[in-house]
C-alpha cells in the first residue's frame, strides 16, 4: 500500500490520513527513494490527493513533500510501504509500541525495530 502524506512527512496533506513514520518524518534523507537499486534518485507517490483533479501528493529526489497532476506518471515510481517475504511470520496482535513483530525468518536473516520500523539486518 503505499504512505499517507503524513506517514511519510509527517505533514498534513489536504486531509490527515495516518501518524507520522518516525524514521520517514524524521530526516528528508530518509525519504529519497533509488531506482532499481542504483543511485539514481525518483519521486514516488503518496496516497495522498492533491488539490485538484487528477493531482495527489509525492515526495521529490530530495526527500521533500510535493504535489501534481497523476498524468505524469512516467516519471514516478511507486513505493510500497512494507515488503515482506513470505517466509517471514509476524505476530497477529500488535505489541506495547502499537507494532506487529517478527515471530520467525528464514535462518540467517535477522530483523531490529528502530524507531518503531522494522529493518533487515544487513
Amino acid at each position: 500500500f503505499l504512505l499517507s502524506s503524513m506517514e511519510a512527512t509527517g505533514t498534513a496533506g489536504w486531509q490527515s490520513e495516518g501518524s507520522a513514520f518516525t524514521y520517514l518524518s524524521g530526516s528528508a534523507s530518509n525519504r529519497i527513494a533509488y531506482s532499481d537499486e542504483t543511485a539514481t534518485a525518483v519521486f514516488w507517490w503518496l496516497r495522498s490527493p492533491y488539490s485538484g483533479a487528477s493531482s495527489a501528493y509525492y515526495v521529490n529526489t530530495s526527500g521533500v513533500l510535493d504535489g501534481g497532476g497523476v498524468y505524469v506518471a512516467g516519471n514516478y515510481c511507486p513505493r510500497p510501504a512494507l515488503a515482506l517475504s513470505s517466509l517471514i511470520s509476524v505476530s497477529s496482535s500488535t505489541d506495547s509500541d502499537g507494532c506487529y513483530t517478527v515471530e520467525s525468518a528464514p535462518a540467517a536473516e535477522q530483523y531490529i525495530k528502530t524507531g518503531g520500523v522494522w529493518t533487515k539486518m544487513v
